[in-house]
């Protein structure tokens, strides 16, 4: 079990099972990691110029849509 610091206390911990190949945090979650800032810090990146690329990169995969293996019976 996984505790998820960004969310409200009162929500209590964060049950997703992070192992699953299919459980994709959404990329609002991933902008919000704190250690997206130890990213932006260490690499001299411009938060802005992430977010942006992050953003269009997601539109990108979006208009791509690939089933989920995980979803499919297994052979």
């Amino acid at each position: 079990m996984t505790y998820d610091i960004r969310r409200h206390p009162d929500s209590g911990p964060d049950l997703r099972d992070w192992t699953d190949p299919c459980l994709e945090p959404s990329l609002s979650e991933i902008l919000a990691d704190p250690m997206m800032e130890l990213v932006f810090r260490r690499d001299s990146l411009h938060r802005d110029n992430v977010e942006h690329f992050l953003r269009g990169h997601a539109s990108r995969l979006a208009a791509r849509p690939t089933p989920c293996r995980c979803a499919s019976p297994a052979a």
